[in-house]
């Protein structure tokens, strides 16, 4: 996931291996070959230096990792002329940087140490930059002095720290140079393929920065692993390749560990010859540099090749040689192996108390080395809660980044919102759909990184209920405003003269209409993702769902030119199935919408069928077939994911909030069905959804005739329903006042009582208002009514304890019951099924459409009266 998590992680496995290869991990060689990789870094990123010192300390710098018994001398020459403590800080700092890099080449262990911790010392009291280059190179030396006197486990610590520190300032040289780093760790610790691993990791960083000094010390560290790893053919591949690099570089430092790691490939591949000769060069080099535990190391090899070739006397002196190199350096792993080998020699010349003395000697070595085993494993663990500490820290930094990235991004989209028609409308809708957006991407990142966490799982809950509030009062305060306006623009249709007011109220409608669409796809959402949803079970007659989204869409499709033809397959003419209709119809009209917007020649085909295969079993398939513009291959993928669009162009030119699918989708699939298309750019597209074919087990034979039908649905616009019904009163004519049915209106807000009052002026009823729910039953109680609409939310009485009191006076005085319709702004299914088990006949949703709301009016008058015939109605009090 995160690469420093991934570091971590490797780090804390190098840390549980170190007790078990101590012996390795504490005499590895100093400079054993370049296990610890160190970028050059130049004049410019020397900080608060004098300039008197600056080019001493870009000298120093620069002959460290060519010269650097050179670079030790010029950090000992300037610090006689003045005393450390008389230096800029900065300058302090880098020139002990210098003197412990060099001192750690040169196998000068401890004083290595020592200057690495004074400098670590003046840094921290100090007021320079952090993160910086300068203060990478400090771990990096205190990290790279530990590891040769053993402190495996500091050093760990101490390079994965220099690492995060180059990661944060980007520098893929410096991270070239800590990967490496850990790379070494495995290699001295015996774990060859993790340390290839890591090579390969630091390689690819040293690539991005084109830089060939790093590229020749991690290619000659590889070969030296493959060395380890007991593949020399490779290592010499390997060697090979990086020569013209090395010649390049003409660096001394490069040239004598790249010489004698081929005379070590020699040696293993039977070359003797060849690797005498490699060994001689690379021994005077290392002479020369003053690189002690190469010589040491080169005496091994040659006292080997000497005992091979069958010269006993020289084989002694080159062993001795290098014994003597090895106590130089206190290498306890060369002192080991050479007494061993020494051992070996006197027991074939046969002096046995000489071979026994060296093989005492190699094995307190031994001992020694394996007595550290327990401390040293105590430090691993301590470095390995200290790096456990290190990632949490990094996981809290990096999910802190992401919330304010989030952050940013909600932002900056609130920035870019084109504000049009209803500005307060637009930006609480527009707020919404980013918030949903936001907190789900938020969840689903929480969720992956906390699984398992009560307290996070307790805050998304806080906030999930929260999401549900401010869209149950969103959705409340902007259906109050919105029934004001579709409602004044449905009077005025009635009333508009000339083609341009018609246009104009036209537009209205079709903006309020599609304020509405998305306010309802958000709040259809909300519940999904809420698990709020619940799927309906009841019998449908599939002919009449279909003739009755055809007659939905037809106007619509019509103002585009286009034609809609419905297909029903004749298995399903009579067909009475279960499922939820009100949610397929959504579906459907889904797809219709799409299938219309995206169109602008041809026809639209609407069809139903049967299948046995999609799901596996009996289904009923639904499809929707456009002429429009096709959807291009490859943009499909993320086509039913939340907030998704083919393009941005398409979100311009069609708009949209590019939940519908998405919504369609989660329908389908609590349905236990499943959704697909079929596109070819240019020529259309056709979307389909199969669910479960579950027949009612007890339809009639005129189940055409029996089966419940469709509860009438605002169609796309009002213009368009104008057109298939008259509005026509079912009470004008000759009727007198004292025939006029009676409604109370019981409403708190004065626009939606114009509203009301204009839908119904002309319709053959007697009006009367009522402010709240207590003037309204004194009302009823003064004078008899035929019906109520109530509205829901009101001052003092609100329409459900209103409800509550009338249905007690009822049934106290043995009266039938007034209906009442609900006037309601929730509109989540909950809300409206509290609302009808709390005493109301039926209920409006806001914004309320005139056409239904007429209808609903003779319905209820239709029926009420059917059961009243004969009654005198009377006050209920």
């Amino acid at each position: 996931m995160m690469r420093g998590s991934i570091f971590v992680l490797l780090c804390v496995m190098a840390c549980l291996l170190l007790g078990m290869h101590q012996v390795r991990a504490q005499n590895k060689s100093v400079d054993e070959p370049l296990v610890r990789p160190i970028p050059s870094y130049g004049g410019d990123e020397i900080v608060d230096s004098r300039p008197d010192l600056k080019k001493v300390i870009a000298e120093g710098m620069a002959l460290v990792n060519r010269e650097p018994k050179k670079a030790l001398q010029i950090v000992q020459d300037a610090l006689g002329e003045q005393p450390l403590d008389a230096l800029p800080e900065g300058d302090a700092v880098h020139f002990l940087v210098i003197q412990s890099l060099a001192q750690s080449r040169l196998g000068m262990n401890e004083e290595a140490l020592k200057a690495a911790r004074t400098a670590h010392e003046i840094f921290m009291a100090s007021d320079l930059e952090r993160p910086s280059p300068l203060q990478a190179q400090l771990l990096i030396a205190s990290a790279r002095a530990s590891e040769y006197l053993g402190d495996m486990a500091s050093a760990l610590s101490q390079f994965y720290t220099a690492w995060a520190v180059f990661r944060d300032l980007e520098d893929s040289l410096g991270m070239a140079n800590a990967h490496a780093s850990g790379a070494g760790i495995y290699h001295e610790i015996g774990q060859i393929d993790n340390a290839l691993s890591n090579y390969q990791m630091a390689l690819s960083r040293a690539e991005e920065a084109d830089d060939d000094f790093m590229r020749a010390r991690i290619m000659i560290n590889m070969a030296y692993a493959y060395l380890e790893n007991g593949d020399p053919e490779r290592a010499l591949v390997l060697l090979d390749d990086v020569k013209p690099i090395v010649v390049r570089l003409d660096n001394p430092l490069i040239d004598v560990y790249h010489l004698e790691n081929l005379a070590e490939a020699s040696f293993y591949l039977g070359d003797m010859d060849q690797a005498r000769a490699f060994f001689v060069q690379s021994r005077a080099m290392a002479e020369d540099l003053g690189i002690g535990s190469l010589l040491s190391n080169i005496a091994f090899f040659m006292a080997q090749i000497e005992h091979q070739a069958g010269n006993i006397d020289a084989a002694f002196a080159e062993a001795e040689k290098g014994l003597v190199q090895a106590q130089k350096n206190d290498e306890p792993s060369r002192m080991r192996d050479l007494h061993g080998f020494l051992a070996d020699l006197f027991e074939e010349k046969g002096q046995f108390e000489s071979a026994l003395f060296h093989l005492k000697q190699s094995r307190k070595f031994h001992d020694e080395i394996r007595s550290t085993e327990v401390e040293q494993l105590g430090k691993v663990l301590e470095a390995q809660m200290d790096l456990e500490r290190k990632e949490q820290q990094i996981a809290l930094l990096k999910r802190d980044q992401e919330i304010n990235e989030l952050q940013v991004q909600r932002e900056s989209i609130w920035r870019n919102i084109a504000l049009s028609g209803a500005l307060m409308l637009l930006t609480i809708i527009l707020g919404l759909t980013i918030l949903l957006r936001a907190m789900s991407k938020s969840r689903k990142e929480a969720e992956d990184r906390s699984r398992g966490l009560l307290v996070v799982q307790a805050e998304l809950e806080r906030a999930n209920q929260t999401k549900s509030n401010i869209l149950a009062m969103t959705s409340h305060e902007v259906r109050t405003p919105l029934n004001g306006i579709m409602g004044m623009a449905q009077v005025l249709q009635r009333t508009a003269q000339s083609p341009e007011q018609i246009r104009l109220i036209e537009t209205i409608m079709t903006s309020s209409e599609m304020l509405l669409v998305i306010l309802n796809d958000i709040l259809d959402m909300s519940k999904i993702e809420a698990g709020r949803l619940d799927m309906r079970a009841d019998p449908v007659l599939v002919s009449g769902l279909m003739e009755g989204v055809e007659d939905l869409w037809r106007p619509k499709a019509e103002e585009k030119g286009l034609a809609l033809k419905a297909q029903l397959a004749p298995s399903l003419q009579r067909a009475l199935i279960v499922c939820d209709g009100g949610r397929v119809r959504q579906i459907l009209s889904n797809l219709l919408s799409n299938a219309i917007k995206f169109s602008s020649t041809g026809a639209i085909y609407l069809r139903a069928e049967t299948d046995d295969e999609i799901l596996g079993r009996s289904a009923i398939v639904f499809s929707v077939k456009d002429n429009g513009i096709g959807i291009p291959a490859g943009h499909g993928k993320d086509l039913f994911e939340p907030f998704t669009q083919l393009e941005s162009g398409a979100t311009r030119k069609y708009g949209g909030t590019g939940l519908g699918l998405s919504i369609c989708k989660k329908l389908v699939d609590l349905m236990d069905g499943q959704i697909g298309y079929e596109s070819e750019p240019g020529k259309g597209t056709r979307f389909w959804f199969a669910i479960p074919l579950i027949s009612d087990a007890n339809q009639p034979d005129d189940a055409a005739e029996s089966a419940p039908q469709p509860r009438a649905q605002a169609g796309p616009t009002e213009s368009a329903r104008s057109q298939q019904a008259p509005e026509t009163g079912l009470f004008e004519g000759d009727a007198g006042e004292s025939d006029k049915k009676r409604i109370l209106i019981a409403e708190d807000n004065p626009t939606n009582q114009i509203v009301i009052r204009e839908m119904l002026r002309g319709q053959g009823y007697a009006l009367d208002f009522a402010e709240n729910g207590a003037i309204a039953l004194e009302k009823l109680k003064a004078m008899p009514f035929d019906l109520v609409l109530m509205d829901v939310n009101m001052p003092v009485m609100n329409g459900v304890e209103a409800v509550a009191e009338i249905r007690r006076l009822e049934k106290q005085a043995g009266a039938p019951p007034l209906p009442v319709i609900a006037i309601t702004a929730d509109a989540f299914e909950e809300d409206r099924a509290r609302l009808l088990a709390n005493g109301m006949d039926d209920y409006i949703s806001k914004p309320i459409d005139r056409l239904s709301m007429l209808d609903m009016l003779r319905a209820i008058f239709a029926a009420h009266g059917a059961k009243e015939k004969g009654e005198v109605k009377t006050a209920i009090g």
